[in-house]
């Protein structure tokens, strides 16, 4: 996108250099750049502006430190788990591979047993 501008407007702009800038578009929405593709239209009028900081209210920052500090011990818990979670991720292909083996036992079994039912129902008759 900044090619794209420096393009249109050759005069150097550190907003554009830095990707310090937002695209509006003409109701006054910011334009993510993921979007940029889907949203805009050909004859479509955009309008560049510097990112506008993020203000975040007192209250609302006091809520999210007692949410955060609220979080903190399950998160040490999870922590703490990590080295399991890796053990059993590395156990991963050999319980597939005793998936695949019990599948196979399975299957035998159920061979012989159809095998069984043949034999009877033959003495049977």
């Amino acid at each position: 996108m900044s090619n794209i501008i420096q393009q249109m407007d050759p005069r150097p702009n550190p907003q554009v250099v830095t990707n310090d800038y937002d695209l509006v578009d003409p109701n006054g929405n910011v334009i993510l750049p993921l979007l940029w593709d889907a949203v805009v239209q050909d004859g479509m009028i955009i309008t560049l502006r510097p990112k506008q900081p993020v203000v975040v209210p007192p209250v609302e920052v006091q809520q999210l430190q007692a949410d955060v500090q609220q979080l903190q011990p399950q998160v040490q818990a999870l922590q703490q788990l990590r080295p399991q979670v890796q053990a059993l991720q590395q156990l991963q292909p050999q319980v597939q591979v005793l998936q695949q083996g019990m599948e196979r036992m399975e299957r035998r079994v159920r061979n012989v047993n159809q095998k069984r039912i043949s034999i009877l129902r033959w003495f049977t008759t």
